[in-house]
């Protein structure tokens, strides 16, 4: 069970303000005159207020537009979008979500762009001081929807949408209290269908002002059913679903979160309630989604590959398997070195195999663990490489250590670790009828999680390794699944 991002208490602790938010914010001299490391004061707030971990914190370091966008798996005519944005008042540059249309992805094309913050110029006037007035584009026109948010506020952006009425409705109210904040109803900009949503700031010109311009969290997709085609509340550090382009986009605590006594608001650890990552306690019912890896080719092999970003020297890969119960040919995890882009055999650190019930370590003699096909087993590699040509590798099963073992393999000409997790099915001219599922894959850089996917941010069908996804072109034959039924 993963962490809650809203919940109830009749007490709760504030996260003090970063200097940039509190700039014009009303507030005591007491207040004004505390040091970074005095305590946050203890607050009384209403008890059904809402309790925000992590968010996604989009900034702009670049001269590259810097966004978080999701595809939508078919175009839609309508729908809507919802999401809690907290905006920096001291930010000099705009912040944004448009919804893209299938003519083209130019804001001019947008089925709506709606524009966020404050901008000197006469073709975007600034609003009152101490407010973020929220405007939309229309033919090259900026339109003021009179909804101004208050500094520091947490405020949910309802955008419904349809284009075969043209009809649009942006409606703001206030995260803490659910109060109205101002609705605006209008009509679209194209009336062609969506096809992308995408969380913006700043622009081409140049880079944010501020190092916290704009937070986005609990992001909801909808259809014109009302049927949730995307949600995200980060609660891990996942952007798999999404497209990222430039820099400054991460998962991080928002800086004014505010969290429950006893709670320190750190990040979901992806593991089932009570438990540690990879303890054994993985339960399918607390998954609609997982990956699943067929090889029905016999040209190649049925592959997910993760590439990190930066080689790791000291780290583990988590993840829950299930292997069919009739299947008589082998599967694989293999974490490989930083050798470049290859991954032959020589090249990994940790080699695992899965075989009729039976794991086993390549270079290692005999059956190591066994598990059970066709229930979901746990497993967890950890490995420590000594700068040369060898890993020590630690196998974990069901939460059960099974051992530590000793790997040489070929390192790259850097040798600072491993830079690739491969989950591989049968081999390159063989097939099979069965499916090898997986989930809850977790990465970790010593003891920081620095990848996770639990493949909810998908929909079914989805294939994984394209460039709408975290993973690697190489995958083949990978796609999201619904939970199987066992």
């Amino acid at each position: 069970m993963k962490l809650t991002k809203i919940a109830a208490a009749t007490k709760f602790t504030a996260v003090a303000l970063s200097a940039a938010l509190m700039f014009g914010c009303g507030g005591s001299s007491s207040s004004s005159s505390s040091t970074p490391s005095d305590p946050a004061p203890d607050v009384d707030v209403d008890p059904d207020a809402p309790v925000l971990l992590q968010s996604l914190l989009i900034s702009d370091t670049s001269t590259e537009n810097s966004y978080a966008r999701y595809n939508l798996p078919t175009p839609q005519a309508a729908g809507k979008v919802s999401a809690n944005v907290l905006l920096n008042a001291n930010e000099e540059k705009l912040s944004y979500i448009t919804i893209n249309s299938e003519i083209s992805d130019s804001n001019n094309d947008a089925v709506v762009d709606l524009k966020m913050g404050t901008k000197a110029g006469s073709d975007y006037p600034n609003t009152t001081e101490g407010y973020t007035s929220l405007h939309i584009r229309q033919s090259g026109d900026d339109i003021d929807t009179g909804i101004e948010i208050a500094d520091a506020t947490w405020a949910t952006i309802d955008i419904e949408w349809d284009v075969t009425t043209t009809d649009l409705t942006i409606t703001v109210t206030n995260l803490a209290d659910g109060s109205e904040i101002g609705k605006y109803e209008g009509n679209v900009t194209n009336a062609s269908n969506a096809t992308k949503v995408r969380f913006k700031t700043a622009d081409q010109a140049g880079v944010s002002s501020t190092a916290t311009p704009y937070y986005v969290d609990d992001i909801v997709i909808s259809d014109a059913a009302g049927e949730v085609v995307y949600e995200n509340n980060f609660t891990s550090s996942s952007l798999s679903a999404f497209t990222i382009s430039g820099t400054g986009i991460e998962v991080t605590d928002a800086e004014n979160a505010i969290v429950p006594e006893g709670n320190d608001g750190g990040t979901d650890d992806n593991t089932d309630e009570g438990g540690e990552i990879g303890d054994g306690t993985y339960d399918p019912a607390n998954s609609t989604k997982v990956a699943a890896v067929e090889d029905t080719l016999t040209n190649d092999t049925g592959e997910l590959r993760y590439s990190f970003d930066n080689a790791i020297a000291e780290g583990s890969v988590v993840a829950s398997f299930l292997y069919d119960a009739n299947e008589t040919e082998s599967a694989y995890l293999t974490v490989f070195s930083d050798a470049g882009t290859s991954t032959s055999k020589s090249q990994h650190l940790a080699d695992l195999k899965f075989d009729e019930g039976k794991l086993s370590l390549r270079n290692q003699e005999g059956t190591l663990a066994t598990f059970t096909p066709g229930e979901w087993v746990d497993i967890k590699l950890d490995w420590v490489t000594n700068g040369t040509t060898a890993a020590d590798i630690t196998l974990t099963v069901n939460g059960d250590e099974i051992g530590t073992y000793t790997n040489t393999y070929a390192p790259g000409d850097d040798n600072l670790g491993a830079k690739d997790v491969q989950v591989r099915y049968m081999g390159s001219s063989a097939v099979t009828d069965y499916t090898l599922y997986l989930d809850e894959l977790s990465v970790l850089d010593q003891t920081t999680e620095v990848f996770f996917d639990d493949f909810e941010g998908f929909a079914a069908g989805t294939e994984l390794g394209t460039e709408n996804d975290s993973y690697h072109g190489n995958s083949s034959e990978a796609t999201v699944a619904d939970q199987p039924v066992l």
